[in-house]
């Protein structure tokens, strides 16, 4: 069944209801030496720069398509894939790894943006390659970690400034890979960066979190879709995503976002969570650090990267909620040794090797939530509340505590005044256990835990020292309230005109508008 008639539609393998943290569709999505591509589709207009104030909003009058779906999802590892890298910078290359038991298959790249509707831009026509079979993935006996030791089967060259006539800019990318045989397709995501830009924020793609949850192979960090009810304690990013066609949990929170910035023109760059670990985000070129996507898991290096750029006047905005519950640790490969492909989570410091370790050197890294010992350091320093509980399938009101806030200019809202259907999935709130000078609670909602245990949740702001502002939305559906996107229909429609104003609203504070 073709489902590409409007928005690309995506078929599960299978419903899973998660009783720990989330509750998730999952579905199911297996090279050859590389080819050299055809001739990209060049766009129209190309931008005049890839850091021009417009160049988002340029880039979206580009013709997009809508056939850009999974039209006959694998589903039994007919065709899937991995890329090797969370992202590329521009101008540079980036390799995949791909599985296949047809003969042939066709690659395609599409950039994810809001194209009047269409929701993504081809960037290249299709390329034809020769099948592989790849060999099955190692499993490590005492962590359970999965790894593909998988041949390269192709390299793409992201085009950069020298090729004027086709100009790629920062964006989140998906290359589809379909079987010559049966049709069958799969996704593999990464993000294209641009190093050099001053674009006016950069949205940030919790790869690390899509890792954690990703039960390809039959292993997660999570029991619930685990084999036997087993979690690993390390999970591998050379893998293919086993959730939504090889996408990953990227079409549930971050697409919607991605469509509404894009939407509206703003000017924004793209990286990973691992960027962010390594340093290659140059925080002194842009005004705001912004996460819209299902960021649970944080190493000790992005959140000091984070702190860091707060203090150096960079504003931060967390539109969602169970952000950074978790530290985690990366390391590398244990079949190629690449550096950052290895997510490692003991959640107890009783099972760590850092924490049972005599050197007390390694104990800050040691794997459990940020609160706990021997971490000891609550989130809420820096995001101003923290994760509370998991509350879906309910879903609650927000009601204003100050109306007279700058937050809420432009909605006609007033104190006590309720948003609608804001708060849902996972939620946080100000526990209060670090003290933030000129913290406010702008908002808070009553909800039901997911066991039917009252709790709520808040929607915060303060400005740190350095004068930045530092806000937190406290809802993990909150990018759903900003574009009516739902993967084949997973959630109701929570888009939210008030919910998009508060939005640009702080945007618009930390120095960030739209351009059209």
């Amino acid at each position: 069944m073709n489902l590409n008639a409007s928005r690309p539609q995506f078929v599960s393998r299978a419903t899973i209801a998660a009783v720990c943290f989330l509750l998730y569709l999952l579905t199911g999505c297996g090279g050859s030496s590389s080819s050299v591509p055809k001739p990209p589709i060049p766009p129209t207009p190309p931008p005049p720069c890839s850091s021009c104030p417009d160049a988002i909003a340029l880039e979206n009058k580009n013709p997009g398509t809508k056939d850009w779906g999974l039209a006959n999802p694998a589903s039994n590892h007919e065709i899937e894939g991995f890329a090797g890298a969370t992202s590329v910078n521009r101008g540079g290359q980036i390799n995949f790894f791909i599985n296949t038991s047809s003969p042939s298959y066709t690659i395609e790249i599409f950039r994810l943006g809001w194209y009047g509707g269409a929701g993504a831009r081809q960037m290249t026509v299709a390329t034809t390659l020769s099948g592989q079979a790849q060999p099955p993935a190692t499993v490590s006996t005492d962590t359970f970690l999965l790894e593909c030791p998988w041949k390269l089967s192709y390299t793409l060259t992201v085009p950069g400034d020298s090729s004027v006539s086709n100009l790629w800019i920062s964006g989140v990318y998906l290359a589809r890979i379909t079987a010559s045989d049966t049709g069958k397709g799969a996704y593999i995501p990464f993000v294209v960066r641009d190093d050099s830009g001053k674009a006016e924020m950069i949205l940030n793609v919790a790869a690390a979190t899509y890792q954690a949850y990703n039960n390809w192979g039959g292993k997660s960090l999570y029991g619930y879709n685990s084999t036997g009810g087993v979690r690993a304690l390390k999970v591998s990013f050379d893998r293919p995503y086993q959730d939504l066609g090889g996408a990953g949990i990227l079409m549930q929170y971050e697409y919607g976002a991605i469509e509404f910035l894009e939407k509206n023109g703003y000017n924004v760059t793209y990286a990973t969570d691992i960027d962010l670990h390594e340093g290659k985000l140059q925080f002194k070129n842009h005004k705001a650090f912004i996460v819209m996507g299902h960021d649970e898991y944080w190493t000790r290096a992005m959140r000091d990267n984070v702190t860091t750029a707060r203090d150096a006047d960079v504003s931060l905005a967390f539109f969602t909620g169970n952000t950074m519950v978790w530290q985690a640790r990366l390391e590398s490969s244990t079949t190629d040794s690449a550096a950052d492909r290895v997510l490692v989570e003991y959640r107890s410091p009783s099972l760590d090797p850092y924490d049972v370790a005599a050197d007390p050197t390694k104990w800050p890294y040691v794997t459990t939530e940020w609160r706990d010992a021997p971490i000891n350091d609550p989130e809420e320093s820096l995001l101003g509340e923290m994760f509370s509980n998991v509350v879906t399938p309910n879903v609650a009101d927000y009601v204003v505590k100050d109306g007279s806030s700058w937050v809420f200019a432009g909605t006609g809202l007033t104190t006590g005044s309720p948003i609608p259907q804001v708060v849902g999935r996972e939620i946080d709130h100000s526990f209060g256990v670090v003290a933030i000078p000129g913290l406010e609670i702008l908002a808070s909602g009553d909800i039901e835990t997911y066991d039917g245990k009252p709790d709520h949740a808040d929607m915060t702001i303060y400005q740190a020292a350095s004068g930045a502002y530092v806000f937190n939305a406290g809802s993990l559906m909150w990018p759903w309230t900003l574009d009516s996107y739902a993967f084949w229909g997973s959630h109701a429609d929570y888009k939210s005109a008030l919910a998009q104003q508060i939005t640009a609203n702080v945007l618009q504070k930390f120095g960030v508008s739209p351009h059209h």
